[in-house]
């Protein structure tokens, strides 16, 4: 493999990792507010239900 390569590979697993950690923080908080929670103050990632 050619150096290219390598980076072009190393590059898309970033942005592919990076990808997802956002689609999963979206579909966390949808399911947080569906449950009816929400953030602590000070945008915490941390859903919080008060019962």
């Amino acid at each position: 493999m050619n150096t290219k390569m390598i980076i072009i590979i190393v590059v898309t697993a970033i942005l592919a990792f990076w990808l997802g950690i956002k689609a999963h923080e979206f579909y966390y908080n949808d399911i947080c507010l569906d449950l009816g929670g929400g953030q602590n103050p000070g945008n915490h990632h941390i859903c919080v239900i008060q019962q």
